[in-house]
């Protein structure tokens, strides 16, 4: 499941557009020295485990647009987003894509026994920056238990209930989704192909930002760690000027393997 933002941007439209500030292209170089500075306040390094990739920012690129009902408004991500792989507790691990200055997204995934994956939680930022005025708004998904993403058994599919609350509107939004395992699928990271696990996620979403998600993660088998990512989200999100349609959709894919630290 990808998060979905659930506070959508109603302020850019009493704002004069040529006021608009647009996002900038996160550098790699940015990323990790965020990462090097968080290091240093964070636990030593561990041994290596199933289903949990190294601690690094992995460069990557990536495409899309975030549309917020306003054309003017509207942001495009990449080519350059930084992936960054951090420890979580309890022995799971976050990975957060910056797909531009202004918007972010995270996955909590928390390996388990006998080669299982599940997510935990997952977050969408966004921003618009106005001369004087700057809108943010962050939301959060948690699943309890955790989503399943990988498992051992021989089912087809899983489903899994998660609940987002975000930081700008009143309520709850419910994502209730379905995962399959697609297969294997070949895919080329830097200059190697590697064999993936294509795992699709499709959740319906209900509540006070209804619509619907789509994430795809192409896993490498040994870490764990989603090699491309394919996401897709549209809702109707409330504002303060009325109900108008968001769309967040785009792709990141790794160029190298291994991390910078």
């Amino acid at each position: 499941m990808a998060a979905v933002v659930v506070g959508v941007i109603g302020v850019g439209w009493l704002v004069v557009v040529v006021g608009h500030r647009p996002p900038e292209e996160r550098s790699l170089v940015d990323a990790v020295d965020e990462f090097r500075a968080a290091a240093g306040d964070a636990d030593g390094p561990t041994d290596a485990l199933p289903l949990t990739p190294a601690p690094g920012v992995y460069a990557a690129t990536g495409s899309g647009n975030e549309f917020v009902g306003f054309s003017p408004l509207d942001e495009p991500f990449g080519p350059e987003v930084p992936v960054t792989v951090t420890s979580a507790t309890d022995g799971c691990w976050t990975l957060r894509a910056d797909l531009n200055s202004h918007h972010w997204r995270s996955w909590t995934l928390c390996p388990g026994a006998d080669g299982d994956l599940a997510r935990r939680e997952a977050v969408t930022a966004t921003e618009r920056n106005f001369p004087g005025i700057n809108y943010a708004t962050t939301t959060t998904f948690t699943c309890e238990p955790p989503a399943p993403l990988l498992w051992s058994s021989d089912e087809p599919e899983r489903t899994s209930s998660c609940t987002g609350v975000s930081s700008t509107v009143d309520g709850t939004t419910t994502a209730v989704g379905v995962t399959r395992l697609v297969g294997t699928e070949t895919i080329t990271v830097g200059d190697a192909t590697v064999d993936t696990l294509h795992v699709q996620v499709r959740s319906e979403l209900e509540g006070v930002q209804p619509g619907t998600d789509e994430l795809d993660f192409w896993l490498d088998p040994d870490s764990g760690l989603p090699l491309r990512i394919s996401f897709d989200s549209s809702v109707d999100a409330p504002t303060p000027f009325g109900t108008i349609p968001y769309r967040d959709a785009g792709e990141v894919v790794l160029t190298a393997a291994t991390p910078r630290t």
